[in-house]
């Protein structure tokens, strides 16, 4: 028997039992509207809520309920973000009942960082790619370019986890004081599909924001580009034929920097011999072009449409690519599922060190990657007595500094499905946001509401008020108006004043 029943038997014995209990106070509270009575305890026994229990609405506006305990299904206008409204604060969901606290729709938190301006000290990976004509050299973006390639995260392709301390060092740091970003378009495979001009201002919020603080007056210039044309990992040079047509690309831009031409001979073969003090050996320049639209975004451009912005692309692919880059951050985070993820692990769960980047303006072509100098010789197969000619012949025809310069702005990507549940607080007369993994998701702007305004899927309004007892919820589609009244919680109509 344990203490207290030991002390209520006491009391009975010695006649100490009091002739009646207190009842618990029912404040009145201030409301946004008027005075809403609550009582300040959960009624004792009440049951839990299944999935058939919470209130929502179909595409014409029908409620699935007369049961207005918990709203289900409906979408804040402002923030985008999938609510479940709790009206009656003592409504608990069944442990048993697999309400997911998690939506099939995903938002993005953003953070841009404040550190930017940095050179790259080696190539994104280590494979070797011999001399060829020129390609995007690309492993800074999100996901791939379509250029007859999948639809993939390219540094999973490059089996790279991150990029923080492995490509970069910071060289200067400006206060950007950029705050997070949360989008607010509800984002999932199909969408571009299914509604271009959703997927459109979801592509246009986040490059406004990334615009907002890469500027022209931050460095930012979306009119130069990076192509690599070799890399040697075990050599310091590399001679070539002028038989050999993969040279021609790289030997044009070559000359073009310089402003002149390599002295020909007519129909006399040439050699040509790129040399760096130490491997490996890596020609990539900086071009003053960049791809056209259309071989960059996997899903729209910006109006009209014009030449590869890193910007775009890196919203573009947040759009596009939302399922991969949710996969790839619970795997960074070891995790399989959203339903693993809790307040310890959340930080965990993002497309971490990404960086948005632009490549300094030049004049015509520089070394770009590796940070030292590489030089340009030539020599013709045959001198002028017809004599073959060897490698003391060789003449200096440039060498181009390798100073080339990239800036690089850190971006932290969380890709958030959580349901956010709205709890009336009757002393506050006040929703309450509570995110269900960690409040570091919550979008701002959700603290302090006395009412919402919300929307179905499809658009269609709803708008949820304080009322002298209660609640009242008004459907835009339909004009139909319901009361909700405390401790009753259920759709009333306000116009026969009879249940739904």
């Amino acid at each position: 028997m344990s203490n207290k029943q030991l002390l209520d038997n006491l009391k009975k014995v010695l006649g100490l039992t009091p002739k009646y209990e207190k009842l618990d106070q029912r404040p009145r509270v201030l409301g946004g509207v008027g005075l809403s009575k609550m009582p300040a305890k959960q009624k004792e026994g009440k049951a839990c809520l299944k999935s058939t229990d919470l209130l929502s609405f179909d595409d014409t506006g029908k409620p699935s309920t007369e049961n207005a305990q918990i709203i289900e299904g409906l979408f804040d206008i402002n923030t985008g973000r999938q609510f479940r409204v709790f009206l009656d604060p003592a409504a608990e969901l069944c442990p048993d009942s697999e309400i997911s606290h998690f939506s099939q729709n995903t938002w993005y938190k953003l953070q841009l960082k404040n550190q930017y301006r940095a050179t790259l000290n080696r190539t994104m990976s280590d494979y070797e790619s011999p001399l060829n004509t020129a390609h995007w050299w690309p492993p800074l973006d999100v996901l791939t370019v379509p250029l007859g390639q999948n639809m993939s995260i390219l540094r999973a392709d490059y089996g790279m986890s991150t990029l923080e301390g492995i490509v970069y060092k910071m060289l200067a740091q400006n206060e950007l004081n950029a705050p997070a970003f949360f989008s607010t378009v509800p984002l999932s495979s199909g969408l571009l599909k299914k509604s271009p001009e959703r997927y459109k201002q979801a592509v246009e919020e986040i490059n406004n924001y990334f615009c907002s603080y890469l500027t022209e007056a931050n460095h930012y210039n979306d009119s130069a580009w990076a192509e690599l044309y070799f890399r040697y990992n075990n050599q310091t040079e590399l001679e070539i034929s002028s038989t050999d047509g993969k040279a021609t690309q790289i030997l044009n831009f070559t000359e073009r920097r310089v402003g002149k031409k390599i002295p020909h001979r007519d129909e006399v073969e040439q050699y040509y011999k790129w040399t760096c003090a130490s491997a490996p050996l890596i020609y990539c320049t900086v071009t003053n072009w960049t791809l056209d639209a259309d071989e960059a975004y996997w899903g729209i451009a910006p109006e009209p449409p014009g030449l590869y912005d890193s910007r775009w692309k890196c919203a573009d692919d947040l759009a596009i690519g939302v399922d991969l880059i949710s996969e790839y951050a619970l795997k960074s985070a070891s995790l399989n599922s959203m339903d693993d993820v809790n307040a310890g692990n959340a930080p965990q769960v993002k497309f971490a060190d990404h960086f948005i980047h632009c490549f300094e303006k030049s004049d015509g072509v520089q070394q770009f990657i590796g940070g030292k100098d590489i030089s340009l010789y030539w020599r013709d197969k045959y001198d002028e007595e017809g004599k073959p000619t060897t490698d003391k012949d060789y003449q200096l025809f440039t060498t181009v500094k390798g100073d080339g310069i990239t800036h690089l702005w850190s971006l932290d990507i969380y890709p958030d499905k959580g349901i956010i549940d709205m709890k009336f607080d009757p002393v506050n007369a006040k929703f309450i946001p509570m995110h269900p993994v960690t409040p570091d998701l919550l979008p701002t702007g959700l603290n302090d509401l006395s009412g919402l305004n919300m929307q179905d899927k499809n658009g269609n309004l709803y708008a949820l008020t304080l009322s002298a007892d209660g609640f009242r919820l008004h459907c835009a589609l339909t004009g139909k108006i319901w009361d909700i009244r405390h401790n009753e919680y259920i759709l009333i109509d306000s116009a026969s004043n009879n249940p739904a």
